[in-house]
């Protein structure tokens, strides 16, 4: 038999996620009748045995039961353990989706995309930014392809330096929290010592503060995210977790490598690795050594975020005034689109 898992059917836009029937306002306006429609079942859900061809077709016995499932994100966060409101499963691939049990009663004018939930009678908040690990992709293709994503990490770490460079990360459009088609991507404050590297950190650091301005449109609508569990390629990174758990204000939490796990099944806590919410120091995952070490972080808590300390280029001998003032432009930096609204005003 046919069936609708509801968590699914969200994206039909003929299903209403609050009331958990098919919207019929909607049905009549596309001329669709609801008899033509599957019913609807909660997601993971038991819906049944295998018939007696399925399980000829797939050598198994007809007393084995089919799970409907549920959305592949919503899946990602059941296995990651984030199934009540204040974790946020992020995904960075291709694009960078967060996904949040929102909660109830869930705000039915948001302005985030809602979908309904795994778990019976809740919801879950969506937003997806196309410009996400894409972002970094296509730099790393364009400006630096001979270069891998582990040396490009090798590096970063080992500079440890603040970046003041900025990388608005809008080269498809932006949608989350934000919807503007025509926005476009752009480096602001680029010089002449800067290199590819730096311009990788500022890649990385623009697509952390869209994942800052999508927790705090979420915390607006009265789920307030406490951690994030990072998955996906950008999990790979330390420097792009520690980026995102300083920019966004949250702890973070990612799956070491396999050659860092240890050999027995580990609990779901011991598996994790915490990447710090700035407070008075910010601790970073060093994947060779598998443990937790605090090097030089400089924390500002009037912007609320913690930084690597800043590391000029410039000779010792240079006045102060002068080896600082490479920096200046990061006053402010809570929000990127501060200095890039005193730009395009001086236009």
């Amino acid at each position: 038999r046919k069936l609708a898992d509801m968590s699914i059917a969200t994206f039909t836009f003929y299903f209403d996620i609050y009331e958990k029937h098919y919207w019929t306002q909607m049905l009549d306006a596309i001329g669709i009748d609801e008899t033509r429609l599957p019913p609807l079942v909660e997601p993971c859900s038991v819906a049944g045995p295998l018939t007696a061809d399925a399980a000829q077709a797939l050598g198994l016995t007809q007393d084995t039961l089919v799970n409907v499932g549920t959305l592949d994100h919503f899946a990602g966060m059941i296995g990651t353990g984030n199934v009540r409101p204040g974790g946020v499963t992020l995904s960075t691939g291709t694009v960078m989706a967060l996904a949040v049990m929102a909660q109830e009663p869930a705000p039915r004018d948001s302005g985030i995309a809602m979908h309904y939930g795994f778990l019976p009678d809740t919801h879950v908040m969506l937003p997806v930014a196309e410009s996400g690990g894409v972002s970094l992709e296509w730099f790393r293709r364009t400006c630096m392809p001979e270069t891998g994503y582990d040396e490009m990490n090798r590096v970063l770490l080992a500079r440890g330096g603040e970046n003041p460079l900025i990388f608005l990360p809008y080269l498809v459009g932006t949608n989350a929290p934000e919807f503007d088609a025509d926005a476009a991507g752009m480096f602001w404050g680029l010089r002449q010592e800067h290199d590819v590297f730096d311009m990788a950190h500022a890649v990385m650091e623009g697509v952390a503060f869209m994942l800052r301005k999508n927790c705090d449109a979420i915390a607006a609508k009265g789920t307030k995210p406490d951690h994030i569990i990072a998955t996906g390629g950008g999990a790979k990174s330390p420097v792009w977790c520690q980026l995102q758990a300083c920019r966004s204000s949250c702890r973070g939490k990612r799956k070491p490598p396999a050659s860092a796990r240890p050999s027995s099944p580990p609990s779901q806590t011991d598996s994790m690795r915490t990447m710090r919410r700035p407070r008075r120091t910010a601790s970073l995952w060093s994947p060779a050594t598998s443990r937790t070490r605090a090097p030089s972080w400089k924390q500002n808590t009037a912007a609320s975020r913690c930084s690597i300390r800043p590391v000029s280029r410039r000779p010792a001998s240079e006045p102060p005034a002068a080896r600082s003032s490479k920096f200046q432009a990061h006053s402010g930096r809570a929000d990127p689109a501060r200095p890039m609204a005193r730009f395009i005003a001086n236009r």
